[in-house]
C-alpha cells in the first residue's frame, strides 16, 4: 500500500536526476554517499521514517544536515533533522515509538538495530498498546 501518499504528495518534488535510487526522503546518510552503501541497514532507516510518517500523516520532511548556533557550525543527528514532525507526536506515541525510532534512525549503520531485531520490539508495543486498551 502506499499509506495514501499519492494524494499527500507532490509527485514532481521526488523528481530528481541522479543515479541514486531510492525516495530522497527516505533515504540514510550512506546511501547519499559516492558510492553509495546499500545493506539491510538502509531497510531499517526507512521503516524508522515510516513509522514518524504513520503516526504523523507527514511525508517525511527532514530539515538541512547542518546549522548554525551563535556562528558555530551542527551537524544535526537524523532524527534532529526530524524533531519537527516528532514534536507532532503525543506523548504516548513518543513513549511506544521514539525508542525505537531514534534506533532506526541513527546515522551510524552499525548501530542501528538488524530487520530481525524489529519484529519484537514492535510485537512488545503492541502488547503495550493491547494492555492498556479500554476494555469493550
Amino acid at each position: 500500500t502506499d499509506f495514501g501518499m499519492t494524494r499527500a504528495i507532490n509527485l514532481s518534488k521526488l523528481t530528481r536526476k541522479s543515479s541514486v535510487k531510492g525516495t530522497f526522503a527516505f533515504m540514510p546518510p550512506e546511501a547519499l554517499q559516492v558510492p553509495p552503501r546499500y545493506t539491510e541497514k538502509l531497510d531499517v532507516f526507512s521503516f524508522g521514517n515510516c513509522m514518524i510518517t504513520t503516526l504523523t500523516h507527514e511525508w517525511p520532511n527532514p530539515s538541512h544536515p547542518t546549522a548554525y548556533d551563535n556562528g558555530k557550525l551542527l551537524v544535526r543527528t537524523e532524527l534532529e533533522r526530524r524533531e519537527h514532525q516528532i514534536d507532532q507526536m503525543s506523548s504516548r506515541e513518543k513513549d511506544l515509538f521514539l525508542p525505537l525510532v531514534r534506533r532506526c534512525l541513527e546515522g551510524d549503520a552499525t548501530i542501528r538495530p538488524s530487520s530481525a531485531e524489529l519484529v519484537p520490539a514492535m510485537k512488545q508495543i503492541e502488547s503495550t498498546l493491547q494492555s492498556t486498551e479500554p476494555s469493550a
